[in-house]
């Protein structure tokens, strides 16, 4: 396993505006306005952004079209509100006369769900969310998970055979000690087994990017094509008695063009992101011949030429 650390300072901006010459009102209309006019509500947030500067510390910013009468932040920590605090004094123009308005809190431990939003109003106007445009809008941000990658190489695998011309009928037969896991259909019926255990990803981490990585270092036959099954989440496996006859279930997961000789990769963000939200500790994949006129090698984690299929996944 692999594990790189992204980024040390961790900054979070959305841009809410989508319409910056209008506002709208508490009652949710739509008011036409041009931002920092006298007497008019603000428009809406040219940007939001939070800082984590690392011990237990968050700095929060929201730029505002004009300087604002009252400028108010809430924060809830862990879904409790512990923040309702007038930040107007802590205002500072900037050139294009937009104000930019902060405010510091302490007192975060890793893994805390933060959520904030921003009230502010000018005279005789209406006050306005951000980023609204209604009041129970909130902004969030999960303390101290940063960007990260981690590569997981494969814990277990094993070849799945249950016929070739030089072994005969083997489907109750156990390869898991293979230099290869196989998908072949061409005088040879066999599929490949890989699981993966996820614990180095941390439970409710979000998963922004996660690829299947593999090389098939050799293959007679005339596509270069491979199935992907995503096998049963209830379904237990051993690499050392797994046969053809005792295989998981598996759901279909498409058929993926490969490079023979060369790294490929399959899209699998949405499967892992699944797999993290079900606190499940680990995630297996069948590879099969869809053609039934190919034959195709995978190195396995016992391999000593070659690096087996391994995942590669960001997250934060």
């Amino acid at each position: 396993m692999k594990k790189v650390f992204i980024l040390f300072v961790a900054v979070v901006m959305f841009f809410s505006c989508s319409l910056p010459d209008m506002v709208l009102d508490q009652s949710g209309d739509l008011k036409g306005t041009v931002p920092g006019t006298p007497g008019k509500a603000l428009g809406c947030a040219s940007n939001t952004f939070i800082i984590d500067m690392g011990n237990g510390i968050l700095y929060f910013s929201v730029t505002l079209p004009s300087n604002q009468q009252y400028v108010e932040i809430f924060v809830r920590q862990n879904g409790i509100q512990n923040v309702a605090v007038n930040i107007a004094g802590n205002g500072r123009p900037n050139f294009d006369g937009t104000t930019t308005y902060t405010f510091i809190k302490w007192g975060y431990s890793i893994g805390d769900f933060v959520e904030y939003r921003f009230y502010s109003y000018l005279p005789v106007s209406p006050g306005v969310f951000t980023p609204g445009p209604i009041e129970n809008i909130w902004l969030d941000y999960k303390y101290g998970v940063y960007g990260e990658s981690v590569e997981i190489d494969t814990a277990k695998d094993a070849n799945l055979v249950e016929s070739s011309y030089g072994l005969g009928y083997v489907a109750d037969r156990n390869f898991g000690d293979s230099a290869t896991i196989d998908f072949a259909g061409y005088h040879y019926v066999a599929r490949g087994i890989a699981g993966f255990n996820l614990s180095s990803i941390p439970a409710g981490a979000l998963i922004t990017k996660a690829e299947l990585r593999y090389a098939v270092t050799a293959r007679m036959g005339s596509t270069n094509y491979v199935n992907l099954g995503l096998v049963d989440a209830s379904a237990s496996w051993q690499e050392n008695s797994v046969t053809w006859n005792n295989q998981p279930s598996a759901g279909d997961l498409g058929n993926y063009e490969f490079t023979l000789g060369a790294e490929s990769s399959i899209d699998i963000t949405d499967v892992v992101a699944d797999a993290i939200g079900n606190n499940e500790n680990e995630i297996s994949f069948l590879f099969s011949d869809p053609s039934g006129m190919t034959n195709g090698m995978i190195a396995s984690r016992e391999n000593t030429r070659y690096r087996g299929a391994y995942l590669y996944v960001e997250y934060k």
